[in-house]
């Protein structure tokens, strides 16, 4: 397990990097706790949801790696918990969005349910169970630099753009269904046939492209 010093503007790139809300307890010393604030994006328009993201590839899961990362105050080297990432990788099939050829690989990074363990509770992020061999529709953005990666995964990792960020094509109508989490099925007025607020399927998505979005 690997140490990595964070600060405020590390802790920042964490929290961008996967879609979560950060929120550090630094020493008395520094302050009252930091909020950067909840990057994550819930999308209800599927115009939105594809315009927002910077790649959008069909492509198989070939499985993930689990990376554990042990985070340290940079002010006074206490120790603030541990972050632990999975990276999911996918080969493309097909790209609508991006710079993705039909072979190329993409990482995802994305934090695991039980990642971190701050003194105000458990981070809660739900993940949706993929199935290796299988081929999904991803909606992604790149993520910051970070040294993690560095002589990894071709240097490049990317996240999801937001909830919902993957889906399945249904055969036959070449309608999207979604791999919506519970906790986003709840907070929205889910479609039975998208499991989303809205429904898209992959002419879809090229007609949205297409259009500049």
């Amino acid at each position: 397990m690997r140490k990595l010093l964070i600060g405020f503007g590390a802790i920042a790139v964490i929290g961008f990097m996967l879609g979560v809300l950060v929120v550090p307890h630094l020493s008395p010393s520094l302050g009252d706790p930091v909020s950067f604030g909840d990057t994550a994006r819930d999308y209800d328009e599927a115009g939105k949801l594809v315009q927002d993201s910077d790649r959008i590839v069909f492509a198989r899961y070939l499985g993930e790696t689990s990376h554990v990362v042990g985070l340290l105050n940079a002010y006074d080297d206490s120790s603030v918990g541990d972050l632990t990432l999975m990276v999911q990788t996918f080969e493309t099939v097909e790209s609508f969005k991006g710079d993705s050829s039909v072979g190329d690989m993409t990482y995802v990074a994305v934090e695991a349910a039980e990642s971190y363990d701050w003194s105000d509770g458990t981070n809660d992020i739900a993940r949706v169970q993929l199935s290796e061999d299988e081929d999904y529709v991803i909606f992604l953005r790149p993520v910051p630099a970070w040294s993690e990666f560095n002589g990894q995964y071709g240097g490049s990792v990317w996240a999801y753009v937001g909830r919902p960020g993957i889906a399945q094509i249904q055969s036959g109508s070449g309608n999207l269904q979604f791999k919506a989490t519970d906790e986003y099925k709840r907070h929205w007025d889910v479609l039975a046939d998208s499991d989303a607020p809205f429904q898209l399927s992959k002419q879809g998505i090229i007609d949205l492209v297409s259009s500049g979005m």
